[in-house]
């Protein structure tokens, strides 16, 4: 053999070593290592297309999507469409948010081999990423068919499920998953996510449990547990991770919000205020987006879509918006209806009413407005409609009830109305008290006495009412009358 066919020998042998370096260094995740390997492998043999493919592989694993494609394109001018070149592209256009040119060079290398998970998963990530989330699914779905039990696979589906409002197949998806993954809390809480979402709630108030258990500090994962208690009304139970979810993270706005209505509902309404205001600690006015998530992004897309002449869509988003609008024309409402200021409250009711026409506690309150302002025949009216949009509603019954007491020759329907208030909510004390007061007037003494006694017996405390109520003139002196508010006053 010549001393030139004994080189050639080496240097074969040497660029074999070279390439079982580098190649080894990146199955071991050394990537810095065979970063350096393999910029030493395109110097010593530049015309090797696997050097640059081997090199782009390192570059992209260390984030250096620019160099990577340099590298890769060199390795396609040289060795041709490889599948390696192709998904290692597809990754170079992802990672520096080139998305077509990301889908593109995936169908390239699914040209060269068909049943790959990585690129479909690479695909995938581009769909999502350019809002395509049906293509998403359906390669995402090809590529469960290809890998049914990776766990990476099925989290990945169960979330675009959940994107998609798939809450069912989202649900199967994450179960999947921790079948082979049971530690993962992120999975846990996706699940409860989706299972809150679709009514489940005992099992999402147990999966939650199972994410903190896992994660005792996370406070994601804690505010999900205190706000699934307070799904079930478990105020009390829900303070204990609320609280531990603020110490892990004081500026934790949805925190501070649920703590409040837990408190709210516990009636300490001091500590309510309290969590209440530190909720919009970092924005009180209500002015910039990190406290008004929803808001801000349905106004951002509202605005996208009306630049890209989508108009109907942005529309939309915008009545969106204002359907957020009507709870506090009518909380001011209220507001204004317990300061007196009944004028103030009717045009506060009726701006909410414009918003959500049918909502049955607007109406009625929009007729309890009318009734103080004396317009008795447009308070029949609000609440003859509050009754139409939700029979089932009590306290609509029992208004109407008082309107049609004060009109005259209306006594036995106000009578009806009561009667079936009280049929809607045995507890309902002042209907109680109302057919007292109509069995008073009408000198029907014992069933007025047996009325006022019920009314009292489910609560009613308010003597100071009943003493100088004029509807019950006729009663007022009787010694049985007395006796029973003696008796009560006294409990």
């Amino acid at each position: 053999m010549s001393k030139k066919d004994d080189s050639e020998k080496d240097n074969s042998e040497d660029l074999t070593l070279l390439r079982d370096l580098v190649a080894n260094l990146l199955g071991e995740g050394r990537y810095q290592e065979a970063c350096v390997v393999a910029r030493l492998h395109t110097r010593v043999m530049p015309e090797d297309p696997a050097g640059w493919t081997y090199l782009g592989s390192a570059l992209l694993a260390l984030g250096e999507g620019e160099e990577a494609e340099h590298c890769l394109k060199k390795a396609i001018d040289l060795g041709g469409d490889k599948f390696a070149h192709c998904a290692g592209m597809a990754e170079a256009c992802l990672m520096k948010g080139d998305l077509q040119g990301a889908i593109q060079w995936c169908q390239r290398s699914m040209q060269q081999q068909t049943n790959v998970a990585k690129i479909y998963l690479t695909l995938a990530s581009a769909y999502t990423l350019s809002g395509n989330l049906e293509e998403a699914v359906r390669v995402l779905e090809r590529v469960a068919e290809i890998t049914p039990s990776d766990s990476i696979v099925n989290a990945r589906l169960g979330n675009l499920y959940m994107r998609t409002g798939a809450l069912a197949k989202a649900v199967e998806s994450f179960r999947e998953a921790l079948q082979h993954r049971p530690a993962d809390a992120t999975l846990w809480g996706n699940l409860g996510h989706c299972l809150s979402r679709l009514g489940s709630d005992k099992e999402a108030l147990w999966a939650f449990k199972k994410a903190v258990q896992l994660e005792p500090n996370d406070p994601v994962f804690l505010y999900d547990l205190g706000d699934a208690h307070l799904t079930f009304e478990e105020p009390k139970k829900a303070l204990g991770p609320l609280l531990k979810a603020i110490q892990r993270k004081p500026d934790y706005p949805l925190a501070h919000y649920d703590l409040g209505l837990a408190f709210f509902r516990l009636g300490k309404y001091v500590e309510s205020a309290a969590a209440s205001k530190a909720a919009l600690q970092d924005d009180p006015e209500m002015r910039v987006a990190q406290s008004n998530l929803g808001l801000n992004a349905t106004t951002n897309l509202g605005l996208c879509l009306m630049n890209l002449g989508q108009l109907e869509e942005a529309l939309s988003c915008f009545e969106r918006i204002v359907q957020i609008f009507a709870p506090t024309y009518f909380n001011i409402g209220l507001v204004q209806f317990r300061l007196h200021r009944y004028k103030e409250a009717l045009v506060s009711f009726k701006k909410a009413l414009e918003i959500s026409s049918n909502d049955p506690e607007y109406l009625d309150l929009l007729g309890n407005a009318y009734s103080e302002l004396g317009q008795l025949t447009e308070a029949q009216a609000a609440l003859e409609c509050a009754i139409d949009a939700d029979p089932k509603y009590a306290l609509a019954h029992y208004d109407l009830g008082t309107v049609l007491a004060r009109i005259e020759g209306q006594q036995d329907r106000a009578l009806g109305c009561f009667e079936r208030a009280i049929g809607l909510d045995p507890d309902l004390f002042w209907a109680y008290y109302s057919v007292g007061c109509i069995h008073a007037k009408a000198g029907r003494k014992d069933l007025a006495l047996q009325s006022i006694e019920k009314a009292l017996d489910k609560g009613m405390k308010d003597f100071d009412h009943i003493t100088k109520d004029l509807d019950l003139e006729g009663i007022r002196e009787d010694s049985s009358f007395q006796d029973l508010l003696r008796r009560y006053h006294k409990e």
